[in-house]
């Protein structure tokens, strides 16, 4: 069965564009959002399975920072927690040259992790279209 899981990604600074590549785990299937110059914030529902247990990020890119292949971050780290994730939150702090992802459970909990940014002056690569 399919529900609605809405992944918000923002960010302190919003000078030049910055994007995030994504997919909720198990299911694997990369999503993106992508922000304009003067935006602080996009999201967007997604449809996922009921065990929807963390987040992978692939690619983020903001005012030249970033995580980029090699390195990918999950979220929250560790195994699976009891209840299934329902939605998540990613917020760059270009300030402190990290990011912050935050999940939040059916049963009404969450759990944050942070990761570090580093310099990365190419723009988000496009998702292949299926």
């Amino acid at each position: 069965m399919a529900r609605q899981n809405t992944m918000t990604f923002s960010r302190d600074v919003n000078t030049g564009p910055a994007c995030v590549q994504y997919s909720w785990v198990p299911d694997g299937q990369r999503k993106e959002i992508r922000l304009l110059p003067q935006q602080d914030q996009g999201s967007r529902p997604d449809s996922v399975s009921d065990n929807i247990s963390q987040v992978q990020v692939y690619c983020l890119v903001c005012n030249e920072l970033g995580i980029h292949a090699p390195n990918t971050w999950q979220f929250p780290p560790g195994p699976p927690y009891r209840s299934p994730v329902i939605s998540a939150a990613i917020q760059v702090f270009e300030s402190g040259k990290y990011v912050a992802g935050t999940v939040n459970y059916a049963d009404g909990t969450s759990t944050s992790d942070t990761y570090p940014l580093t310099p990365h002056p190419l723009p988000c690569p496009k998702l292949a279209e299926h």
